[in-house]
């Protein structure tokens, strides 16, 4: 007898969790459905067109953010990333002055294929490094390896 009852009540705690269960995942649906319809347009009501600069800042307020500091006259602000300087582009560099000892920055560039501003940064990072020496100023110094 004491099986017979044992299992009665597993099966009825069973049920009762089965219907519990259903019941919970039905009010989340229809709380779901609620919170989803309450935020569309009914299909009855006018349309105001689009939503105005006022109640869009006021449903979606943003964290305030501190003032820029105005910029110089004809400058305007940009964002980028610096793209960072590979070991290969160094030590094509590096070739170049290996197999060219006093070549300019500009024979350089020519020889490379590469822009002024890019060639500015990789020698300087040489430069910087001590991988190369470089002798003069500006446009007519010359660099050989260190």
């Amino acid at each position: 007898m004491p099986n017979n009852l044992e299992a009665m009540i597993q099966n009825l705690i069973s049920e009762t969790a089965a219907s519990m269960a259903s019941q919970i995942a039905a009010a989340v649906r229809k709380s779901l459905a609620a919170e989803i319809m309450g935020s569309l347009p009914t299909a009855g009501a006018p349309s105001q067109g689009h939503a105005s600069a006022a109640s869009v800042k006021a449903t979606h307020a943003a964290p305030a953010k501190a003032p820029r500091a105005p910029l110089p006259a004809g400058r305007t602000r940009r964002s980028f990333v610096r793209r960072l300087i590979t070991p290969g582009e160094l030590a094509a560099v590096l070739d170049v002055v290996r197999r060219n000892p006093g070549f300019t920055s500009t024979q350089i560039q020519r020889e490379l294929k590469i822009d002024g501003k890019e060639a500015s940064r990789l020698l300087g990072k040489l430069r910087q490094t001590k991988k190369v020496a470089w002798k003069g100023e500006r446009a007519k110094a010359t660099y050989t390896l260190a």
